[in-house]
């Protein structure tokens, strides 16, 4: 709404003042708002690959708004956009320029976004979720470069988060909303140290406990094997016909009823490698067997009895749900493909399992939350009754109060139903909570694999010992928060 980009033929916008500075925004013109975003007011948002051309270079795209905004010559424009790619921690920012954006990580495409925002130099930049997909590492440098712009430029930085670690490091005052609603409004520290709202105390109070040293070590599993990864290798072409090798002979095994945490940095090959466990991508070599089945090279019919044992959940549940269907099509879908029960008892039990009541059955996914929008997606996964989940980032877009109901049910899920768990995720501390074991994968590489709390007292590879530091250094950042009172 601040930078007009909402639908005015479905959006009522109504406000008492409304100042940008000296600029009253309520009186502008259509047009004369158009002109302010960008050198006026800016964003970046959670997702940069929907803000950039996928048929254009970043340089090229970068240019063309720089000259428009800035009213600069080619020359001049191109030398300000790598000034500016430079800016936010490029080493070679003509080789950047050069890349299209599918070539490039979560996190380069984020700091581009920021790269942007520099070249413009904005009096307000409008950072919606910027760090959300991001691993620690990657969070850490984007909130450096959201401070230069502070400190270098004098913009003014709304940072719209769900992660309430971030703010002691950035933020010099907290704004707390509720269905709509600000509930609190006070200093950064203040809001660790003494929340005035129930709901600030609650969302402190989910908060998933800092990674630590020296916790206690859980019992080792002695299940069989489920799933067993021999050197598997993926490669995928690039426009240019450059092979770029995603996963890199990986290997390693599930157990029956474990959790296992695959984390490591964006752009490792998470997402890639979990994706190929179920066949969406072809595997150049190696072997993938489920249950001693070999998947790699299995008929159709085979493929599809592992699909059936193996379901994937993804972040963003409203890409893997079609908004034309009701919940009951939804879950019906999948149990009639794999030939299993439809019927709306069926439904009604998988929805029990995650705490859904029977009446979102009729009703469409837009109707949700995204907590509950996850659940849907969670009770989808058990029509077929797996053996194991893929959780690909499950966790990382919800809110702290969300998030925690989610690790629960994931928890008990896997406890009651003996389900092996594969969590994508690059939260060291909901690994911590959650993990039996963690492997740790860098540039398609699995480094270390071990017990998580080994892994975090007594990391044994170098990039391990890099995330391990990052999500201590963030951790460090929070204030403690008050103990919670305890009824009598």
């Amino acid at each position: 709404a601040l930078l007009d980009l909402l639908d005015r033929r479905l959006f009522t916008y109504r406000a008492d003042r409304l100042r940008l500075g000296d600029i009253d925004l309520l009186t502008l013109s259509a047009r004369a708002r158009r002109q302010l975003r960008g050198q006026g007011m800016a964003a970046i948002f959670q997702d940069p690959s929907t803000a950039l051309d996928p048929v254009s270079t970043v340089g090229r795209q970068l240019q063309r708004v720089v000259r428009r905004q800035l009213n600069l010559s080619t020359s001049d424009a191109r030398k300000t956009v790598l000034q500016a790619l430079q800016a936010v921690g490029f080493e070679d920012p003509q080789a950047i320029a050069r890349s299209w954006p599918h070539e490039l990580s979560g996190g380069m495409r984020q700091r581009i976004m920021i790269a942007h925002a520099h070249a413009l130099r904005p009096r307000l930049l409008i950072a919606d979720e910027p760090t959300t997909a991001l691993d620690t590492g990657n969070k850490q440098r984007v909130l450096r470069q959201l401070q230069n712009l502070q400190t270098e430029h004098g913009t003014a930085v709304l940072l719209i988060t769900h992660d309430l670690r971030l703010l002691p490091r950035i933020a010099d005052q907290v704004l707390v909303m509720r269905d709509g609603r600000l509930v609190e409004q006070t200093k950064a520290r203040a809001l660790f140290q003494a929340p005035q709202h129930e709901y600030s105390r609650q969302l402190l109070a989910d908060l998933p406990p800092a990674v630590r040293k020296g916790g206690p070590m859980r019992a080792a599993r002695e299940n069989n094997p489920l799933l067993t990864v021999e050197g598997l290798t993926v490669t995928h072409r690039s426009n240019k016909r450059r092979r770029i090798n995603a996963v890199k002979q990986v290997s390693f095994e599930i157990l029956e009823g474990e959790i296992l945490g695959l984390t490591g940095v964006s752009g490792a090959g998470k997402s890639t490698l979990a994706r190929t466990l179920l066949q969406l991508h072809e595997p150049d070599q190696g072997s993938i067997r489920l249950r001693g089945q070999e998947l790699i090279g299995a008929n159709k019919e085979q493929l599809q009895a592992a699909r059936r044992a193996m379901q994937i959940v993804f972040q963003d549940p409203l890409t893997a749900l079609s908004p034309r269907r009701s919940i009951y099509q939804l879950l019906q879908e999948p149990a009639r493909h794999f030939g299993l029960d439809d019927s709306h008892a069926h439904c009604v039990a998988c929805l029990a399992a995650v705490e859904l009541e029977a009446d979102v059955l009729s009703r469409k996914p837009a109707a949700f939350s995204s907590g509950q929008r996850q659940r849907i997606a969670l009770a989808r996964a058990l029509i077929s009754d797996p053996a194991m989940l893929i959780a690909d980032e499950t966790l990382s877009a919800l809110d702290v109060s969300v998030q925690q109901r989610i690790v629960s049910l994931l928890q008990r899920l896997c406890r009651e139903r003996n389900i092996s768990l594969l969590l994508v995720c690059h939260d060291l501390a909901l690994l911590q909570q959650l993990a039996d074991r963690t492997a740790v994968m860098q540039a398609g590489k699995l480094v270390e694999l071990g017990p998580t709390r080994r892994l975090l007292d007594q990391p044994s590879h170098e990039h391990t010992r890099e995330l391990v530091a990052a999500q201590l250094a963030l951790d460090a950042t929070r204030p403690a928060a008050p103990a919670r009172a305890v009824d009598p």
